[in-house]
Parts: structure tokens; sequence; C-alpha cells
């Protein structure tokens, strides 16, 4: 639900500001095209008399649009973190350490790994490694892609995903 009013005051923000944009520009246009004549319409003489304060004051609108942004953007930033921190101590409950260590160095590591690698973890040797990461293909919570000599190790996209926020 959060997320939804996140992504729609987001938008609600670019439109804004592409708004602001365009009449910034234009107020611009109109000021740099009327200025040595007498405007026939009320509208545009009003605009070229207050072309500086209309600019200043679309400037200030944006910018406050843009801090408010940024405001609920960290509150939403900070909700995520708190959720994939809760999200990874709870699939660490059902972990042994060592796939604790080579969860943490997967998500350190952007997802993908060598079992080299994963073997030179602390406390960890090139059988345990091999042992503990096909019990982890075996739950499913990584793939095993063979490329010559070398085995990658990759965890999940969806676990990945959901750690990394």
């Amino acid at each position: 639900m959060k997320l939804n009013k996140f992504r729609l005051f987001r938008n609600l923000g670019f439109i804004i500001f592409t708004i602001v944009f365009i009449l910034v520009s234009w107020v611009t246009i109109l000021t740099d095209a009327y200025t040595d004549e007498t405007a026939a319409n009320p509208f545009f003489a009003f605009a070229i008399e207050n072309h500086m304060v209309i600019i200043i004051m679309m400037i200030i609108v944006a910018a406050l649009f843009g801090f408010a942004l940024a405001f609920f953007s960290s509150h939403e930033i900070e909700e995520r973190e708190k959720t994939s921190k809760g999200a990874l101590d709870l699939v660490k409950i059902f972990l042994g350490v060592e796939e604790k260590s080579i969860i943490n160095h997967l998500v350190d590591e952007g997802g993908t790994t060598t079992q080299a690698a994963i073997s030179r973890l602390p406390n960890m040797d090139k059988v345990k490694s091999y042992r503990t990461v096909h019990k982890m293909e075996a739950k499913g919570l990584v793939s095993i892609e063979a490329h010559g000599k070398v085995r990658k190790v990759i965890l999940k996209q969806n676990i990945l995903a959901m750690l990394q926020d």
C-alpha cells in the first residue's frame, strides 16, 4: 500500500516538475520575445512585467516539492531496509553457520561467486564448501553453473532482491 502511494507521489512529482519546467521555459521565451513590444493580451503583459517573480515562485514550488519527495523517499528507503533486514534474519534462522556465511558472501558479491571463493571463507574448505553449496542448491537457494573447471554459485534472483533491498 505504501509502495503504491510512494509511486503515485513520485509520478505526481515528475508531472509537476515537467509542468513547472514548461511554464518557466514558456515565461522565459515570452519575456524574450515581447520585451520591446507592447502586448495586446493582458495575460502576456502581466507575464512580461512580472516574469522574474513568476520564475522565482515556480522555482520555489519545484524546490519545495523536491524536498518533500526526498523526505518521503528517505522514509520509504528506511522501511525497505528494515523489511529486508527482517527477511534476512528470518532466512538466517533456518540456515546453518556455513550457509549463513555463504549467503552473506553472495549478497556482498552481488549474487554470484565461485566455489573456490567460497572455500576461502573463514572455517570453510573445499569439501565443506562443496557439500554446503549442494545442500543449498537442493533447498533452492542457489544454482550452480559449471564454466570449464570453475563452478559459479548464483544466488536465486528472488532471494537476492529480497536481501539487497
